[in-house]
C-alpha cells in the first residue's frame, strides 16, 4: 500500500452511466463509450455502465410487433441490471442518457427505479425536438415531463431546449451540456491545395430523416465541374436502392456504406466541404468533427446546430429545403477563400468551446454537486431574476 503520509485517500465517486455502448456506433453510443474510456483510470471517478443499446435495431426499425417484444426484453433487462448495480450500494450518482420517442417510457421506469434506490439522477436529452414536443401538448411531452421530474438535473443540448423546460417545468434543474470532441485523437488536416477532384462529404445514417433526398436533389443544381459527392454511413439496401431508382445520381456520387470512425476521421481531414442537411438533430457530433478538422460546414437549423456553427463559422440553412441547399452548396464550392476562412473561424471556435477536457470537468463537477445534494432536491440554484446562465 503506498505512503500517504498519514492522510486518507478520499474515495472515489461512483458514478452508473445508463446508456447505449457500440455497436450499433451512433452518436450517443460513441459518446458513452468516450466517457468510459476517459474516466477508466481516473483517480477521482469510477463509471460503472448499464448498457441499453438497441442492438434489435437496424437502419430502419423493425416491423411494429417485434420491435414491441425487443423493447420489452430491452427494458426488462436494462432494469434487472441497473437494480443489480443500485442495490450494491455503493453508487453516488445515476446518469441517464436518452434519445427519447419511445424510450422515454423506458427512462420513466428506470428513473422511478432511481428515485426507490434514492440516489440522484442526471437525465440527460440527446435530442433537439423538446420545444417541438412541448408545443404539441402530446403524450409524448407528458410522459418526458414525468421523466424529468423524477430527475435531479435535466441536461439538455441547446439553448431552446433549456428556455423550453425553464418555462414549462419550473421546478425542474435544468442546463446545457454540449458533447465534446477528443482533440488530441484527431488526425491532422492534410488536404490538397490543387486535387484532381475535390469532395463534398456527409457523414451518418442514410436515412430520410438525415436529409440524404434532399441532398441528392440540391446536387443536380449544385453540382460542379470536378467535384464529388460521398455519402459514409450505414443504408439500409432497400431504402438506398429505392432512393437512387427515384434520384437517378450522376457518376459524381458515390455510396460508402459504413466506415470505421478512424477512416471517417481521415476523409473528413481531407475533404474541401461537409454537410448534414438533416430534418433533426440533437448535439450532432459529426459537425463539431469536421469544424475541428477544417471542413467547412453547411448544415440545416436543426437541433444544437446552429448554436455549434455560431455566427460565422458555418453556413446554415432551412431543413426540408433543397433549393437553399444547393445555393449554399454552390456558393461554398466556387469560393474557395470564403471555404478558407469558415475553416479557420470553425476550427478555433471547437478548440475554444467544444474539446473533451473541457467537458469532462463539466461532468465530473456535475456528479459532485448532485451527490452532494439532498436525494430528491431538484431545486435549481439561485440566480438573478431572468438570468439563467449556460452551466447554472
Amino acid at each position: 500500500m503506498p505512503d500517504t503520509g498519514g492522510t486518507e485517500m478520499p474515495e472515489r465517486m461512483r458514478v452508473c452511466v445508463v446508456g447505449p455502448l457500440p455497436p450499433p456506433m451512433g452518436g450517443i453510443a460513441r459518446g458513452v463509450a468516450m466517457l468510459v474510456d476517459r474516466f477508466r483510470d481516473d483517480p477521482e471517478v469510477h463509471i460503472e455502465v448499464v448498457d441499453i443499446a438497441q442492438r434489435w435495431r437496424g437502419v430502419h426499425d423493425l416491423v411494429p410487433g417485434r420491435r414491441l417484444t425487443a423493447g420489452v426484453r430491452q427494458l426488462t433487462a436494462g432494469a434487472v441490471a441497473l437494480r443489480r448495480v443500485l442495490a450494491a450500494g455503493r453508487t453516488d450518482v445515476v446518469h441517464l442518457h436518452s434519445s427519447g420517442g419511445p424510450g422515454v417510457l423506458r427512462d420513466l421506469a428506470l428513473l422511478l427505479i432511481t428515485r426507490v434506490y434514492r440516489r440522484p439522477a442526471v437525465y440527460h436529452l440527446h435530442f433537439g425536438r423538446i420545444p417541438e414536443i412541448a408545443g404539441r401538448g402530446s403524450r409524448e411531452w407528458r410522459s418526458m415531463a414525468s421523466a424529468m421530474r423524477l430527475a435531479t438535473v435535466v441536461l439538455v443540448l441547446d439553448e431552446a431546449s433549456e428556455s423550453t423546460v425553464r418555462n414549462q417545468l419550473p421546478t425542474v434543474w435544468v442546463r446545457r451540456m454540449p458533447n465534446g470532441v477528443d482533440l488530441d485523437r484527431l488526425p491532422a488536416p492534410h488536404r490538397n491545395p490543387a486535387p484532381a477532384e475535390r469532395t463534398v462529404l456527409f457523414v451518418g445514417w442514410f436515412l430520410h430523416a438525415k436529409g440524404v433526398e434532399d441532398l441528392l436533389a440540391a446536387w443536380r443544381t449544385a453540382a460542379q465541374p470536378g467535384w464529388r459527392l460521398l455519402f459514409v454511413g450505414p443504408a439500409d439496401p432497400a431504402y438506398l436502392r429505392s432512393v437512387t431508382e427515384r434520384h437517378q445520381p450522376p457518376a459524381s456520387v458515390s455510396f460508402l456504406g459504413e466506415l470505421p470512425h478512424p477512416d471517417v476521421l481521415a476523409m473528413m481531414a481531407r475533404c474541401d466541404l461537409f454537410v448534414l442537411p438533416s430534418h433533426t438533430e440533437g448535439f450532432p457530433n459529426v459537425v463539431v468533427e469536421a469544424m475541428a478538422l477544417g471542413c467547412p460546414v453547411v448544415a440545416t437549423d436543426v437541433g444544437a446546430t446552429a448554436e455549434i456553427l455560431g455566427d460565422d463559422s458555418g453556413v446554415v440553412v432551412a431543413p426540408s429545403d433543397p433549393a437553399g441547399l444547393a445555393a449554399a452548396l454552390r456558393d461554398l464550392m466556387t469560393d474557395p477563400a470564403r471555404r478558407a476562412e469558415l475553416a479557420d473561424r470553425a476550427r478555433a471556435r471547437v478548440h475554444r468551446l467544444y474539446g473533451l477536457q473541457s467537458v469532462l470537468r463539466q461532468h465530473t463537477d456535475l456528479w459532485r454537486r448532485v451527490a452532494g445534494s439532498p436525494r430528491h432536491d431538484r431545486r435549481p440554484p439561485a440566480a438573478a431574476p431572468g438570468k439563467h446562465p449556460v452551466g447554472s
